[in-house]
């Protein structure tokens, strides 16, 4: 992979983790609960397609 793939997925890492924190922050609720979920797949799919991409490199 390029260096450009690295970048972009580091860039959807950090505005992923950064909606983990701020759904974390917020009260309870089914909104909550959607968005930590899908923030937490978000970053396990960037770092299977990261871990993907250095062991066929």
């Amino acid at each position: 992979m390029n260096t450009s793939f690295y970048v972009l997925a580091c860039t959807f890492a950090a505005l992923a983790i950064v909606n983990l924190f701020r759904e974390r922050a917020k009260k309870k609720s089914t909104s909550r609960t959607f968005g930590l979920w899908f923030n937490s797949m978000s970053l396990a799919t960037i770092a299977i397609a990261a871990a993907i991409a250095l062991i066929t490199r």
